[in-house]
Parts: structure tokens; C-alpha cells; sequence
């Protein structure tokens, strides 16, 4: 009886803490709900050549013999729906056969940092992207090799784009 009558004594101060409390909780996970979300625009996979004059020549019948160059290209928007940052992590591109095995996974690279060096153009390759709360960005991103390098690039039919989310999630989008 002397609980009860105790807890009598201080209910309107035993429910502001749990009012209290539980807006917090709530408040906290209704920041943090929400993800990134993906648009994928513009997908490319091509095989080319070069001619004498160093114009790009695309080739449709990947099975012949004359193919020198592999290239996948894309532009991705991103948004994040939520209160607070969110982290992509490992980002990578898996090339897949028509068996569904995969073939490689590469790094891609962001057509915006292109830099004219010594007579060629370098591309910082990205592992990471951290999207600011109700920000949307867009990037494109391109994988190319010679397929001197990479002959068995050459039955490559499904593209996909792999993560992490902010919870060590991995996740996979197709793009081609």
C-alpha cells in the first residue's frame, strides 16, 4: 500500500520524465529513418576501337577479334530523404556474364575530377560518397580498360552498382 500510495504522491512527475523520454526516443528515430535514394540515368556499355585519327569507333559484335577498349558509363542521382548525413561506402561495379558469375569488381571513377596531365587525362576513382540530409547529388561515373588487360570483359551483359549503407548493409543496383 505504501508504493501505491507513493507513486500517488508523484505521478505528474513520474509521467513528465516518461513524456519526456519518450519524445526523445521518437524524435530521435524519426531523424534518422529515411535512405538514400537512387536514380540512375544515361547507362552505357560499350566496346570501341580507335581509328587512325584517334576517334572512338563503336563496336556492336563484341565476338570480333578487333576490340580494344571496354567502357561503362552512367549518371546517378542520389538523394538523402533523412535528417541526418548518410554514408555510401565501398562503392564498386560488379560485371556479370550471362551465367550470372562474376566476372570482376572494379572501382569506378568520377568523371568530375578529370585532370589533363602530361597529355593524359587522369580520373580520382570513388570509394565513398557522404550526402548531406534533403541533399541531391548527381555524379558520373565511368569504368574503361583495355581489353588486352581484360579479355574475358568481353562477355560482359549485366552491370551492377554494389554499396554499404551506413549500417555495414551491402546493397546492389542494376544498371545495365
Amino acid at each position: 500500500m505504501e508504493v501505491a500510495s507513493y507513486f500517488l504522491e508523484f505521478q505528474g512527475i513520474i509521467g513528465t520524465l516518461l513524456g519526456v523520454a519518450l519524445t526523445l526516443f521518437t524524435t530521435h528515430l524519426l531523424k534518422n529513418s529515411g535512405k538514400v535514394n537512387f536514380e540512375v540515368l544515361d547507362e552505357k556499355l560499350i566496346y570501341y576501337n580507335h581509328d587512325k585519327y584517334g576517334r572512338e569507333l563503336i563496336q556492336e559484335d563484341t565476338s570480333d577479334g578487333e576490340l580494344n577498349y571496354f567502357k561503362v558509363s552512367f549518371i546517378v542521382n542520389l538523394y538523402n530523404d533523412s535528417e541526418t548525413p548518410k554514408p555510401i561506402k565501398n562503392i564498386l561495379l560488379e560485371l556479370v556474364d550471362e551465367q550470372n558469375k562474376t566476372i570482376d569488381t572494379v572501382v569506378l571513377k568520377d568523371e568530375e575530377t578529370r585532370q589533363f596531365i602530361s597529355h593524359s587525362y587522369y580520373y580520382d576513382e570513388l570509394h565513398y560518397l557522404n550526402i548531406m540530409p534533403k541533399q541531391l547529388v548527381r555524379k558520373e561515373l565511368f569504368y574503361s580498360t583495355n581489353l588486352k588487360d581484360r579479355e574475358n570483359f568481353r562477355f560482359v551483359k549485366t552491370v551492377n552498382l554494389t554499396y554499404q549503407n551506413e549500417r555495414g548493409k551491402n546493397i546492389k543496383i542494376n544498371i545495365i
